[in-house]
């Protein structure tokens, strides 16, 4: 038999993105980007926690303010206080927006899941079972 994760462990995965023309606008990217600046207020720590470089960040924010065409972040000027960069009322609704839908696509998923897999462990366990479609008869 083959090694591999117990078929009770197995779990759903997605990406969820928002696209127009097959043309990805935003995901989990530009999300954890927008997610960072809105706690930090900065553009570079955001950069540095989600590991890429500040040009790639603010190539990646400027790309996706141009296909929503939508602002999402100001940059305010340095000075005794020093700069930074907060999000737009545009990009706080953005973020709050794909963080609902996320978590409902989230649920659905899982809920599908259950319908879907709820008794798989059981039909491998039972004699003459198999992880395939379940044994009840059609009607």
């Amino acid at each position: 038999m083959p090694a591999g994760p117990a078929v009770g462990s197995v779990l759903p995965g997605h990406r969820v993105w928002l696209h127009a023309d097959g043309v990805r606008m935003f995901g989990p990217g530009t999300h954890g980007l927008l997610r960072h600046v809105e706690e930090t207020g900065s553009l570079q720590t955001a950069a540095r926690l989600m590991r890429m470089s500040y040009s790639k960040a603010w190539h990646l924010l400027r790309e996706t303010e141009e296909h929503l065409g939508l602002v999402l972040v100001e940059r305010h000027v340095g000075g005794v206080a020093g700069g930074g960069t907060s999000l737009t009322p545009a990009g706080r609704d953005l973020l709050r927006r794909f963080e609902r839908f996320t978590a409902e696509v989230e649920t659905a998923m899982h809920d599908a899941f259950k319908a879907a897999f709820g008794d798989w462990q059981e039909a491998v366990e039972r004699p003459g079972g198999s992880p395939g479609p379940s044994r009840e008869a059609a009607p």
